[in-house]
């Protein structure tokens, strides 16, 4: 799914930092879909991903929201699911 991610249109940036324990800091950016609804293509098979995020309930561990995920393909691919 990752390779499809590349022509889309709607792409948010994610940060990453970490640091080891000499004290060397590294950054990584990944690019994730937006919220919305994406289109690609995964082993040749045709997936809709709806992503949604749900702003008034956080997770507090690490203060982000809640979203909800939804993979949807025809009925005679289901077993991309397995």
């Amino acid at each position: 799914i990752s390779n499809s991610a590349k022509s889309s249109r709607h792409l948010g940036v994610e940060t990453s930092y970490t640091k080891d324990s000499a004290g060397n800091a590294k950054t990584s950016f990944d690019y994730i879909p937006s919220p919305g609804r994406h289109w690609m293509q995964h082993k040749g098979v045709p997936l809709i991903v709806e992503r949604e995020r749900h702003q008034i309930a956080m997770d507090s561990t690490v203060g982000a929201p809640f979203e909800t995920l939804t993979l949807t393909t025809a009925a005679w691919h289901h077993a991309i699911f397995d």
